[in-house]
């Protein structure tokens, strides 16, 4: 800003503020700035930008701002001594300043493996285990940033503070997640009472028990389905084929609760067919696209895809199924938006047992 200002014959004042140059005065090898073959040292780039700003014309006075008043014109600057600066225009350019836990190991080793900047230094966790620390949305972005070179990352975050805010009724984490981060140890760090996803152990154990608990959403959403349509679960022959933890298996335990006899099956289950053709009920739901054949459901059973894939199609060969099942839900449109409004539904309970 300093250097097209000069240029312009505007003759800026530059007031340089506590840390000049910010972010980059802690940054050892700079590759990825333009203009250099090789990697520059970040202090170095910093004192010859700021040399270029003084040689075209910008005088540099050392000071922090304290205040900024933008009320009126001419805009006044007031330093932390006191004195004052006028200006028609204010270009604030302050940049982003790191907040450091202030420990001593801390500072012993930044820049030996301690950094503030993901992308400044990034690509020197390559291949290494990384702990992001931080409490915002920043340290989620750098968390994932850094997936691209580490071999593994954990993301230190304010995991009490949002449990424990009563502005925050729900915890989703948004899934599946980079192969770096443990997903099932992040499903584990959301409290039971915002679990509205119902992807927690705790939680899958509760709603098993029959206890008070948010079931995951879609096996939830296709309890509700079949609540709605009258259908008739006690003592009927169910064949939940799929075994995930957020889908297949919380699905066989809710149709257990419901007075079913359940079966599960799966990829990997010999003469799959045979189960099939037992069922009073199928749900689809292991992730291969037409896996089980039309051919195999039993004439009058309820139908329940919970798959879908950029065919457009799910689990099940849904082609003349009308001829067949008694009820089914298609795909798609059937149980994808009730996953959704499952969601909603669970977020809106929780919000009523926290204002209550």
């Amino acid at each position: 800003a300093a250097v097209y200002t000069s240029r312009a014959m505007l003759n800026p004042i530059m007031v340089t503020g506590m840390e000049q140059g910010g972010q980059l005065t802690t940054t050892t090898d700079v590759e990825n700035y333009p203009g250099f073959s090789k990697a520059v040292q970040g202090p170095w780039l910093m004192d010859e930008m700021r040399d270029q700003a003084k040689a075209v014309g910008t005088e540099m006075i050392e000071d922090h701002i304290s205040s900024v008043n933008l009320k009126s014109k001419p805009f006044e600057a007031t330093g932390d001594g006191g004195q004052k600066y006028t200006a028609d225009s204010i270009i604030i350019s302050t940049g982003a300043q790191a907040r450091w836990l202030n420990l001593d190991s801390e500072q012993k080793f930044r820049g030996f493996g301690v950094s503030a900047c993901a992308t400044c230094d990034g690509f020197f966790f390559k291949d290494k285990t990384v702990a992001v620390v931080g409490g915002g949305n920043a340290a989620v972005e750098e968390a994932m940033f850094l997936t691209k070179f580490a071999s593994k990352v954990k993301l230190i975050h304010r995991r009490n503070e949002l449990n424990n805010d009563k502005k925050i009724h729900g915890i989703l984490l948004q899934h599946p997640v980079p192969n770096q981060i443990n997903e099932r140890e992040c499903f584990e760090r959301i409290s039971i009472e915002k679990d509205v996803d119902g992807v927690t152990c705790l939680g899958f154990g509760r709603m098993s028990m029959g206890l008070s608990a948010y079931g995951s959403c879609t096996p939830a959403g296709i309890m509700r389905i079949l609540e709605f349509y009258d259908v008739d679960i006690s003592g009927m022959n169910a064949v939940v084929v799929g075994r995930s933890p957020i889908l297949g298996k919380p699905m066989a335990m809710m149709l257990l609760n419901k007075n079913a006899t359940v079966t599960i099956c799966h990829s990997r289950t010999k003469e799959l067919e045979d189960h099939v053709r037992n069922a009073d009920l199928v749900v689809g739901a292991v992730g291969v696209p037409k896996l089980i054949k039309k051919e195999w459901l039993k004439k009058g059973a309820v139908v329940i895809d919970a798959g879908y894939h950029p065919e457009k199609c799910g689990d099940i060969d849904l082609d003349g199924i009308e001829e067949i099942a008694s009820s089914y839900t298609p795909v798609p449109g059937g149980v994808g938006p009730m996953t959704i409004n499952t969601l909603i539904l669970n977020t809106m309970e929780a919000a009523r047992k926290t204002l209550n």
